[in-house]
């Protein structure tokens, strides 16, 4: 395996990189030196832990789609291919040969998952859901012809649609909150999850909380015996973050201990005049 690594400033110099925490980017750059040389990683928990990383800014990097995970634990660098280019000589191919299958790459060279095998000529072997064919076989000039074979680049109002799945930051978030809820209230109804995981998600890109921010406001505003009957929602958790914010930094403030008012026939103290070197009265 090759011990050196390349980093295209194309994928870490983009907003979506640079909005990261620095503690997700620098985990982000051990995992693609400890990729094989096809961008493939068996031990991400061991590396997390080693970097002193949080299992939040793993999940992080796999919510905004800069690693992609298989069932088998496996994770791969979705950019690996625009980051390295391997000389042939020195490239050992992965092992992880059935999580390899799963993937295609689309035209910038990126791994792309959930992939249609097409055997058309001059199209590429693999396209990503979402995306249609379009494709007519004409006779002309003595010889078939491939006419319009091409692929549509543009997809489906549906296909744009983000759809969030368990592992997503955004949608473990959003089930966080719920089995918080339901904690409170065992027949709390099953929400639209879906819509919850973009409630949060607005509030990571947006308002600029963190994941870990959104839990810990979570465990308190369920534990508040006012804020549990009113947050049941993350769209309401976004709406009133900052109130909640003020009442928990207050709780957490030491209380003064209450100073008992002296009796009434206690004599006066003169006051000493810093200014003047003497008390009130002049002495």
């Amino acid at each position: 395996m090759a011990q050196r690594r390349m980093f295209s400033k194309k994928i870490t110099d983009t907003d979506t990189f640079m909005d990261l925490p620095l503690s997700s980017q620098a985990l982000y750059f051990h995992l693609n030196m400890h990729a094989d040389d096809d961008g493939f990683i068996s031990n991400a928990n061991t590396i997390v832990r080693m970097t002193g990383a949080s299992t939040d800014d793993f999940k992080l990097l796999v919510a905004k789609q800069f690693l992609l995970t298989f069932e088998t634990g496996v994770v791969v660098v979705k950019d690996w291919r625009i980051h390295n280019y391997i000389r042939s000589d020195r490239y050992t191919k992965t092992v992880y040969n059935d999580e390899k299958e799963q993937l295609g790459t689309d035209g910038n060279g990126r791994y792309i998952k959930d992939v249609k095998a097409m055997s058309t000529n001059g199209i590429p072997d693999v396209i990503p859901d979402g995306y249609q064919m379009d494709t007519q076989v004409r006779l002309g000039k003595g010889r078939l012809e491939l006419g319009k074979d091409r692929v549509n680049k543009k997809p489906s109002r549906k296909a744009r649609k983000r759809v969030y799945q368990s592992g997503e930051i955004e949608f473990e978030l959003a089930d966080y909150l719920f089995q918080a809820i339901k904690g409170n209230n065992p027949e709390a109804k099953q929400p639209n999850m879906q819509t919850w995981s973009n409630d949060v998600r607005l509030m990571i890109e947006r308002d600029k909380r963190t994941p870990t921010q959104i839990r810990n406001m979570i465990d308190w505003c369920q534990s508040d015996s006012f804020w549990m009957t009113n947050i049941l929602s993350p769209k309401k958790l976004r709406e009133k973050y900052d109130q909640m914010k003020v009442k928990a930094l207050k709780q957490q403030q030491p209380d003064k201990a209450a100073v008992p008012p002296l009796p009434a026939n206690t004599p006066t103290i003169p006051m000493y005049d810093w200014a003047t070197g003497g008390d009130d009265n002049g002495a």
